[in-house]
């Protein structure tokens, strides 16, 4: 028998049994507010396989158990959780075009938005030394909107590693 899957744009509070397939698109970890030296929380975006994208968090108190299980650009089933309206802050993102990054003075570090565009062009990947003394890899690419407005884009580490074959695909 086939497991059935929700989508995240069926989302809503009133539900408790929430079953999900997600692929991670980013995860982060925030800073404790009283000591920034600790983990607040992890956040993350989820997409399912039709698209939809929603925020997720996993609190303070169960991010030792999670950190080091999810990873960005992985797929998970999740369930079990607590789904709640988070109309107070914006963090599910930010509609923004190209046109309009090139002209915003800053974007904030909490800000979310996804670039929809066709990989125009891009440079050869590229060793790289940090101020740290890590040695890592950058590559930059050149999107292009529908617009045509075009922005580039630089890439580091594992990122250059896992998009470098889909670039060099015809």
């Amino acid at each position: 028998m086939e497991e059935h899957f929700d989508l995240v744009s069926d989302v809503n509070a009133k539900k408790l049994a929430w079953n999900f397939k997600v692929f991670v698109v980013r995860v982060w970890a925030t800073s404790n507010k009283f000591n920034v030296n600790e983990i607040g929380s992890i956040e993350m975006v989820l997409q399912d396989n039709q698209g939809g994208r929603i925020y997720a968090t996993i609190p303070r108190s169960l991010e030792k158990k999670y950190i080091s299980v999810i990873l960005e650009f992985h797929m998970y089933t999740m369930s079990n959780f607590i789904v709640v309206d988070n109309m107070t802050k914006k963090k599910n993102g930010v509609n923004r075009n190209v046109a309009e990054l090139h002209t915003v003075e800053k974007v904030e570090d909490l800000e979310l938005f996804d670039i929809i565009g066709e990989v125009f062009g891009k440079k050869d990947p590229r060793e790289l030394v940090t101020s740290k003394g890590i040695e890592t890899k950058h590559l930059v690419i050149i999107m292009e909107d529908l617009e045509k407005s075009r922005l580039s884009c630089t890439l580091f580490d594992k990122t250059v590693d896992q998009i470098l074959p889909h670039l060099d695909d015809d």
